[in-house]
């Protein structure tokens, strides 16, 4: 199955299987764990092809250290658990149509209060940016967010 969403200023995905996806200006190439993948514009008004700045969503599997369910079903909640978060590690690799070819892209990791750690590379192909993120290899540690800036 896939839920996609497509706006103007908003794309996204939820993917279960290691396979290409497309919803609007974001094509998700590759996926290799169950996540939700949703990028946005952050500058009023403006779309996902003409934003200068873009919050990128690589949600995967979170649980609490040590929460507990009552079975493998994760239906019932035992323990609650607490810190650290634990965040399912995983690869992706997607596109990003732009209205007009981006002569430079920046994208950081972000941590979880919102500042910017790790400088992701991004490529331009075709007229298009290409993002490839692998969660497990970040140098200061997994992250969801990601902030995509576009001169």
């Amino acid at each position: 199955g896939l839920l996609a969403v497509n706006t103007p200023r908003l794309a996204g995905v939820i993917v279960k299987k290691d396979q290409s996806y497309t919803a609007g200006a974001l094509t998700v190439q590759k996926c290799d764990v169950p996540a939700s993948i949703t990028i946005a514009s952050l500058d009023a008004g403006a779309t996902l092809k003409t934003g200068k700045r873009l919050l990128l969503v690589f949600g995967t599997d979170a649980l609490n250290n040590n929460m507990k369910f009552r079975d493998a079903n994760r239906e019932v909640l035992d323990n609650l658990g607490g810190k650290p978060l634990l965040l399912r590690t995983g690869k992706i690799e997607l596109t990003l149509d732009r209205a007009q070819t981006a002569p430079k892209a920046t994208l950081y990791a972000l941590k979880l209060n919102g500042e910017r750690a790790d400088q992701i590379p991004v490529a331009v192909e075709d007229g298009k940016l290409k993002i490839t993120i692998d969660t497990q290899t970040l140098p200061g540690g997994p992250t969801p967010f990601f902030e995509l800036l576009i001169e």
